[in-house]
């Protein structure tokens, strides 16, 4: 039996509910290569970065039984075109006996494509073959000013392979655009920021528009500076979460979320910080079961070592889903970060206890609501030869357990998947 409705629905199950998030600075771009590109003009340069992984994907089509296996070869181009970092504008300010100044504009554009190639005699596993795309721009205007302008667009292509009775793939376009007002005046302890973010969500199948979508949020966050590693914040946020297309038609109810917020930041000793947060959420849909609950949260870091870093996590809140009003999750996470000479190693274990809200008739008419276990574990290696090129290792393993015999048109959603992949990172 064909699962497209199906695993449509199980999209969802292991994306991160919050958009990427707007550094207030963009000369530290977190990336794993990066040379020292080539300079375009007087304030900008070039940052193109070539790579290459294969490996073994355990599980091709998220299937509860039966998975199919298949090698993988990644192809991987990136372009980034960006506004020279702090480091090496100090730099060339230095040697001109100039005085440090980043300037009024920062900003960095990017382009990032992965081709997959399956590697397999199956015909239906080889048409799995797609090119995932990336493209993104920010900018942060008066970085060093009391008012700042922050800006960010990304368009994301995901690719996904349905199943093994069908050549067709889950492939959605999501483009997500930030702006962000900040006011900080200097040597004052309050600080405020106002921010938009517009998702438009479209499956690019016509058996996947029933999950299309178009949210607009607002949001006000005020920050008071207690103690110089202390802080205390009170953050609100509405929702216009709408129905895109042929959604509408589908019963799929457009919602208003609310968010109401007050946390706190703080640093126990050099080694260690804390960071929680507690408030109430409302999901306001116009039809059929929303959520209705407190929030919370608390992370706790840890530095063992100059170059060791912990991580644990829980958090409970919620998000709009493509399958359903809404799901909610319990999530419990522990993170690990380790640098030996040139080898870096990162590792997370992520478990959540997830409820679905109203699960559409479209997708699963067996039950209005579905529980999953969902236990994801990761696993990242990299030799760094030099700072421009690294050797790379990774591993991924979900599980996606459904309880209570839930069925989405007969099949059972649950999927059990290892990701295991090796490559080469060159940055010019």
């Amino acid at each position: 039996m064909k699962r497209l409705l199906e695993l449509a629905a199980v999209v969802a199950v292991v994306a991160c509910t919050a958009g990427p998030a707007l550094a207030q600075s963009l000369s530290e771009e977190p990336t794993i290569v990066e040379g020292p590109g080539m300079k375009v003009g007087e304030g900008s340069v070039l940052h193109p970065t070539l790579g290459i992984e294969s490996g073994v994907v355990s599980n091709v089509f998220y299937e509860d039984s039966s998975p199919r296996t298949a090698g993988l070869l990644r192809l991987l181009a990136e372009l980034h075109f960006a506004s020279l970092s702090g480091q090496r504008i100090a730099a060339e300010q230095a040697e001109e006996g100039a005085e440090t100044s980043e300037g009024d504009f920062q900003f960095r554009a990017g382009l990032n494509l992965a081709y997959e190639e399956y590697l397999s005699s199956d015909a239906n596993i080889q048409k799995q073959r797609d090119l995932g795309i990336i493209a993104d721009a920010r900018g942060l205007v008066f970085p060093q000013r009391t008012w700042s302008f922050a800006f960010g667009d990304e368009y994301r292509r995901e690719v996904r392979p349905t199943n093994f009775e069908s050549s067709d793939g889950i492939d959605r376009d999501i483009n997500n655009l930030r702006l962000i007002l900040t006011y900080a005046p200097g040597g004052r302890a309050l600080t405020g920021r106002l921010s938009y973010v517009n998702t438009i969500d479209i499956f690019e199948k016509d058996s996947h528009r029933f999950a299309n979508r178009l949210q607009n949020l607002f949001a006000l966050r005020v920050t008071y500076q207690w103690l110089p590693v202390t802080n205390f914040y009170a953050d609100a946020s509405i929702g216009i979460y709408e129905p895109l297309g042929d959604a509408a038609r589908m019963n799929k109810f457009s919602s208003r979320p609310l968010r109401l917020l007050l946390g706190t930041s703080t640093a126990i000793t050099t080694n260690t910080t804390v960071n929680a947060q507690a408030g109430y959420g409302f999901g306001f849909y116009e039809s059929g079961e929303s959520f209705q609950n407190v929030l919370f949260g608390g992370e706790f870091g840890w530095r063992y070592s100059p170059l060791g870093r912990v991580l644990l996590l829980y958090r409970y809140d919620f998000a709009d889903s493509i399958n359903a009003n809404y799901y909610r999750d319990h999530q419990f996470k522990i993170g690990l970060t380790q640098q030996v000479a040139m080898v870096t190693f990162e590792a997370d274990a992520d478990v959540r206890l997830r409820h679905y809200g109203n699960v559409l008739a479209i997708v699963g008419p067996s039950a209005p609501d579905r529980d999953d276990v969902i236990v994801s574990v990761n696993a990242a290696g990299q030799y760094h030869f030099r700072d421009w090129i690294a050797a790379t290792l990774t591993y991924t393993f979900t599980s996606d357990q459904v309880q209570d015999n839930f069925t989405a048109n007969g099949d059972d959603p649950s999927f059990v998947r290892h990701v295991l992949l090796a490559g080469v990172l060159a940055a010019f």
